[in-house]
């Protein structure tokens, strides 16, 4: 199964390339690298907010959560309809008042909005810390991954450091357009391989699983309710709750705390950047809020039931039947990582390098300079994301797990900009201060 997974890999790295090839060579201009001529196609972006979505998530890890506790934690999807309304509110006015202003990255919109210099280096602080520690944490769960489904052949290390290379080459060459349109068809991939792995397994193998007979869970967890509204117990590592840690309180603050991936500065510039509006409605109502939280209540717990050993676990047992059904398990905890390391490097260091090279430290670089240095941006972000996920993993899963929390804390400042505007500077730079701290703390 490792050489057919390698040969898939280099395939869709093959496809990327070419796909940013060609939109490098029908570039109309060379400062289109950085923004894509605020022009990127309806479709992709419709296609990839769900996969923004389930990447925040975490698909792999969504699985071993609904493995070991059941539907409880299949309900944590629910959390992509409030990310759904989310991106719908959100997108609209930012993109309209982007249309007017001529604003080109969300720093610049709240920054010129409350004139305010720390809002920028707020949104600054915030690319950096999706760009490197959060897609680096997940770069590295996706390493392990492969590490452990080829048997240890390609280490975890050696498994970064392809990824990286692989994910930075078309970055490089296509720009922010390039980028995404090649996420938009993997995005496209995830939604068809989920369903397609499900059915597979039911038809070929044998015996009663979900749902006509309990998921296997552990002795004292309640696999198939919610165990009630709040729970105390002695804290994490100490002991665990009668009947699971999904509580009401749990799942809807979880989901809550993914809107955090709409307020992040990647996704705000996908939404400034979009050719027009018409995809909003459909990307985030019908496909994040319908198709990809269906999918996840639906067939997770189906998946989930089959692989108790995990999905290394599961792809062996597809393996041994078809080859290529092991790869697939494979691919499908892989891609929606690297989709979404893929979009944070990129779009962070873009941004970057607008807000802060261009427009402070090089004010006057021609385009094709812009496209140089914003190259030579994307080269260096993607040698220290290999850095932090081949040698610091643990710095990295530390950082990461306050980056959609902290991002969540501009929310106020989004609902100022587009719907409140009696909502004050000072009090929103009040309120992200205070939270930041109680996220912290």
């Amino acid at each position: 199964m490792t050489f057919l997974l390698v040969i898939i890999f280099g395939l869709m790295f093959v496809y990327a390339l070419y796909f940013a090839a060609q939109t490098a060579r029908l570039g109309s201009e060379p400062g289109d690298f950085l923004n894509a001529g605020m022009a990127l196609p309806s479709w992709s972006v419709m296609f990839l907010l769900p996969a923004i979505g389930v990447a925040a998530l975490g698909l792999e890890r969504q699985l071993l959560l609904v493995t070991r506790y059941g539907l409880q934690a299949s309900h944590v999807a629910i959390g992509l309809v409030t990310v759904a309304v989310a991106g719908v509110l959100i997108w609209n006015r930012l993109w309209v008042a982007t249309r007017l202003a001529s604003l080109r990255t969300p720093g610049e919109a709240l920054g010129r909005y409350y004139d305010s210099i720390a809002l920028r280096v707020i949104m600054l602080g915030l690319c950096v810390l999706f760009a490197l520690p959060y897609s680096a944490h997940i770069l590295s769960q996706a390493a392990q991954l492969l590490e452990t489904a080829t048997g240890g052949t390609i280490s975890r290390s050696m498994a970064v450091w392809m990824c990286a290379i692989t994910l930075a080459i078309p970055a490089i060459i296509g720009g922010w357009r390039g980028t995404i349109l090649v996420l938009a068809m993997q995005a496209l991939f995830l939604a068809v391989l989920l369903p397609g792995i499900m059915l597979f397994g039911e038809v070929v193998l044998g015996g009663d699983m979900f749902p006509t007979s309990p998921m296997p869970t552990a002795d004292g967890i309640f696999w198939d309710r919610i165990p009630g509204v709040l729970q105390a117990y002695g804290g994490v590592g100490k002991n665990v709750p009668t009947g699971g840690i999904f509580t009401t309180i749990a799942i809807s603050s979880t989901a809550i705390s993914l809107v955090g991936i709409m307020c992040s500065p990647a996704t705000l510039y996908l939404g400034q950047t979009t050719k027009n509006g018409k995809a909003f409605a459909v990307g985030g109502v019908w496909l994040t809020g319908g198709l990809a939280a269906g999918l996840l209540l639906l067939v997770l717990p189906v998946v989930a039931a089959r692989m108790p050993d995990g999905l290394a676990g599961y792809a062996n047992v597809l393996a041994d039947i078809v080859p290529l059904a092991g790869v697939a398990v494979i691919l499908l905890g892989v891609v929606g990582s690297l989709l979404a390391v893929s979009f944070f490097v990129t779009g962070g260091t873009l941004i970057l390098f607008s807000e802060l090279v261009h427009t402070y430290l090089f004010p006057k670089l021609s385009p094709a300079k812009q496209r140089f240095g914003a190259r030579v941006g994307l080269g260096i972000a993607f040698f220290f994301l290999g850095l932090m996920a081949a040698f610091m993993p643990f710095v990295s899963a530390v950082f990461a797990s306050v980056a959609l929390p902290l991002a969540l804390q501009l929310l106020p400042a989004i609902v100022g900009f587009g719907f409140m505007r009696w909502i004050s500077r000072g009090a929103v730079l009040a309120g992200i201060v205070l939270g930041s701290l109680m996220v912290i703390f």
